[in-house]
């Protein structure tokens, strides 16, 4: 298995621009949403279990 870096990458054969600053700050949005969702969702089955455990005693 070949290991590339930077300066020992073959070139990009595709006609694919740079991304742009805009481009990069909607990706970084998009990820933040998809960490906020799996926190939101940790949160609120820690909440479930905390009940369900309570029951239990």
């Amino acid at each position: 298995m070949a290991v590339w870096t930077l300066s020992s990458r073959p070139p990009c054969k595709s006609k694919a621009t740079a991304l742009t600053k805009l481009d990069i700050a909607k990706l970084k949005i998009k990820e933040l949403e998809a960490r906020n969702k799996y926190l939101e969702m940790e949160k609120d089955l820690s909440k479930k279990l905390k009940e369900i455990q309570k029951k239990v005693k």
